[in-house]
């Protein structure tokens, strides 16, 4: 009668195989985060498609004129149900887009057309007692050059603050409308040319001696978001991801002082078309002639 031996793994197997299992996982993990990464993008730049999009029909229902980017509204309620003491250009699109506008931090939902899916918190964006992780719903900054914000408790007329027209647009293909912001303003004049002043003495976190600043370092935050770039929409309607200066920015965001610094973007998205006519994108359309 023969006896029948069942030879089972030795250790030197198991090894290799568990080598093998941690081979492939360190080249598929990355693979994995990657394929993640883009579908963030490409729901980013659906975000802005549909915001655009919403741009262009508020446009064409109001004798084609942009709206202000913000405006002193006591009166206006969000869909929260939370009383503003203004009403963004956010709030004004919201007729064309389906979902509402919160621009309370309440009801708010991660997957809200406003919020990009990469949006983090940095600086003094993400440090305040009230707004601890910023605001994401003010991921997208509109171009405050077509679209002036106003003081609060101004009041808005065509007086104090005139929108640009679409006919008054010479670039529609070029010139931005919409970019990414880091949660904190809902505009961007797109001044990335130079440093601004130090905060006055008693100031608060942002600087009083030049409006630009805020709006300097909310597109210049964010412009890096999404794999070394960020997403643009222009006024033709058309939505296109655009790399970034590496670094974006030196210096740190923080609340006794912005010392941000914001490296000139000379080729791809520029402050003013006279910068380079040939970049992919302008924030404002400076050229002499025009």
């Amino acid at each position: 009668m023969s006896s029948i031996r069942h030879r089972g793994f030795t250790l030197i197997e198991l090894l290799v195989v568990i080598a093998i299992i941690a081979i492939l996982a360190a080249i598929l993990f990355p693979v994995f985060a990657q394929a993640r990464e883009k579908a963030r993008q490409t729901r980013c730049s659906s975000n802005e498609k549909q915001l655009v999009l919403a741009l262009i029909q508020y446009v064409q229902d109001y004798d084609e004129q942009f709206p202000p980017a913000n405006i002193s509204d006591p009166s206006y309620v969000d869909i929260a149900g939370v009383a503003q003491n203004r009403q963004h250009w956010y709030g004004m699109i919201t007729p064309y887009i389906k979902q509402g506008y919160a621009n309370s931090q309440a009801g708010v939902k991660k997957d809200n057309v406003y919020i990009c899916p990469d949006y983090a918190p940095i600086g003094a964006f993400g440090t305040s007692a009230t707004s601890p992780q910023g605001t994401p719903q003010y991921s997208y900054a509109i171009n405050e050059n077509i679209s002036p914000a106003l003081a609060p408790g101004t009041p808005w007329n065509l007086a104090n603050t005139a929108p640009l027209t679409l006919a008054s647009i010479n670039y529609p293909a070029n010139q931005v409308l919409i970019s990414e912001g880091a949660g904190a303003r809902v505009f961007s004049a797109g001044d990335d040319t130079s440093a601004d002043p130090p905060v006055p003495a008693g100031g608060s976190g942002y600087s009083d001696t030049n409006v630009n600043h805020d709006n300097n370092i909310s597109h210049v935050l964010a412009r890096g978001r999404h794999s070394g770039g960020s997403h643009y929409a222009f006024t033709d309607g058309h939505v296109k991801w655009v790399r970034s200066p590496n670094p974006s920015y030196t210096g740190v965001a923080d609340v006794s002082g912005l010392t941000v610094v914001p490296t000139t973007d000379t080729s791809n998205i520029t402050y003013k078309r006279s910068e380079n006519t040939n970049a992919v994108g302008f924030y404002l359309d400076d050229t002499a002639g025009n």
